[in-house]
């Protein structure tokens, strides 16, 4: 059992006086990537290309290279990986078991190089930028093939890759090579997470039976919510009960337990969203869509025994 959170309660409290009915969820896009990484701000440039934090989803780690300014194509960018004690990750073959790079349209795999031969591997060692004789080891390089370096320094690129340990991490050291003169091939900063996600903040949801069961006429509302929405489907305070009978009722209010318990502690949805294991934020993101426009992207009755079983784990305490 959690504590219940209590975020700004009052100013809270007073938001929604004014506010009876909105669409809370709206914060977040249902049809939108749940790994896309904030593109806004790039913590380094190097060489003419734009890197920004290290994000996570509970799986893979992302980041993205923006090109456009660069004069002269990313030869190979290496990652010093960064543990939670800031200390260097040891990489060696095997050490990542998938890594993708995003680029114009196209994704390539580590490996796999195109019918034209454009494409990447992955090394875990580099002396490109060393003194003579010097190796560098326990990084991961993304060694550019074909025509790959030029399309990067035309592009926006989202690079990505799994650690099999699920190591997380706080940030990476990072190399980027470029063509050119030598004195200005190799550039070298650092990046830092997009979260903290060595201390992730813990939340918690109350269960679908707290707002919607028919006896209590929705008495445990957040005050002055009459509605909310899940994707464009309306629930409206009292109106809405159990029982759900079809998995696409079922679906609906534990959808909706979510985005209340999200309101009732005071947190703005996007927030919680974010801090949801990413299981559960991907049965929201179902239930979300298919109560938006129809999408069936996954099965319903699952999703809502996804977020159930959730819930019981991290159930709320008054």
């Amino acid at each position: 059992m959690k504590k219940l959170l209590k975020y700004s309660f009052l100013f809270f409290l007073f938001a929604f006086v004014a506010v009876a009915c909105r669409k809370e969820s709206d914060d977040v896009n249902p049809t939108s990537s749940l790994s896309s990484t904030s593109l806004n701000e790039y913590q380094a440039t190097l060489g003419g290309f734009g890197l920004s934090c290290l994000s996570y989803d509970g799986d893979a780690w992302s980041f993205t290279v923006k090109g456009g300014s660069a004069p002269y194509g990313l030869s190979h960018l290496n990652l010093e990986l960064l543990d939670c004690e800031e200390k260097p990750v040891c990489l060696a073959e095997g050490s990542i078991t998938h890594a993708t790079i995003t680029v114009a349209g196209e994704t390539y795999v580590a490996g796999q190089l195109d019918a034209y031969g454009n494409g990447f591997v992955l090394g875990y060692s580099d002396g490109s930028c060393t003194a003579p004789g010097v190796v560098e080891t326990g990084i991961v390089k993304f060694e550019m093939k074909g025509e790959l370096d030029d399309i990067l320094k035309a592009n926006k690129a989202s690079f990505s890759f799994k650690l099999t340990d699920g190591t997380l991490l706080s940030g990476a050291n990072v190399l980027v090579k470029t063509g050119g003169p030598r004195e200005i091939q190799c550039n070298r900063g650092a990046i830092g997470t997009c979260e903290d996600y060595c201390n992730p903040v813990e939340v918690c949801s109350f269960s679908q039976g707290r707002y919607f069961n028919k006896g209590n006429m929705g008495k445990n509302w957040p005050a002055g919510v009459e509605c909310i929405y899940v994707g464009n489907k309306k629930l409206e305070k009292g109106k809405h009960t159990l029982p759900a009978t079809t998995a696409e009722a079922k679906a609906l209010f534990q959808a909706g337990a979510l985005v209340l318990s999200a309101m009732e502690q005071g947190i703005a949805w996007a927030d919680y969203f974010t801090m949801l294991p990413e299981s559960v934020r991907n049965a929201y993101t179902c239930i979300a869509a298919y109560y938006t426009d129809g999408s069936s992207i996954c099965d319903l009755q699952t999703a809502a025994s996804t977020i159930g079983d959730w819930i019981d784990e991290n159930h709320c305490e008054e």
